[in-house]
């Protein structure tokens, strides 16, 4: 890590948000979503098996047919602080998990952190992949994070950085980047999530 982004590192703010949240997908479907924990390796499996494969394809950039035991690991054994994670579970099925929102922050630039969402197939379009995405950024921005996101992949975060963007020209910043991410920058900005009733919060 370079000598400037060890200084910006130094003055952003840990996002570390434990809250739990419920919200109502537009089927009626009720949803529960918290931090992702490492007990959730099962969970995280079981919902990778009922991606399909052009799903899978947009989540990892290549053919993956199972997840190892070390991607499981990565994946539940976060710090909640550089690399944190959300699941969506039905609420009326406990253990099902439907959805992943996830953004790690970039080891050269610290004050960047990568956002994305995965939604099993059959709940996909029904807003919860928004829910996800727009919970990861209400806490990116509100730390001062810059937020980086493949929009040519996510449909979510081209709709959400969109409206931002019109409701908020003079606060958003955006910084192209090659390959088809987009770095955004948004001060003094929060999403609004509908229908959504704030569980639980915890600290650490």
């Amino acid at each position: 890590m370079t000598r400037a982004a060890k200084d910006a590192a130094q003055g952003i703010a840990h996002p570390l948000r434990l809250e739990q949240y419920r919200t109502t997908l537009r089927d009626g479907t009720p949803v529960l979503v918290r931090p992702i924990r490492p007990d959730d390796k099962e969970l995280i499996r079981q919902g990778f098996d009922r991606l399909s494969p052009a799903s899978r394809y947009r989540r990892f950039l290549s053919p993956v047919d199972e997840l190892s035991d070390a991607e499981l690991r990565y994946l539940t054994e976060i710090d909640y602080v550089d690399h944190f994670a959300w699941a969506a579970l039905r609420a009326d099925r406990p253990n099902e998990g439907i959805g992943v929102a996830r953004y790690i922050r970039l080891k050269e630039e610290p004050e960047v952190a990568e956002a994305a969402v995965t939604v099993l197939d059959e709940y996909q379009g029904k807003g919860l992949g928004t829910f996800m995405y727009k919970t990861a950024i209400n806490n990116l921005v509100s730390s001062g994070w810059k937020v980086q996101s493949d929009t040519v992949r996510s449909p979510q975060a081209n709709r959400v950085w969109l409206n931002l963007r019109q409701r908020n020209p003079d606060t958003v910043k955006v910084i192209p980047r090659l390959g088809g991410s987009t770095v955004y920058e948004a001060s003094g900005v929060v999403l609004r999530r509908p229908n959504v009733k704030r569980h639980q919060r915890r600290s650490r």
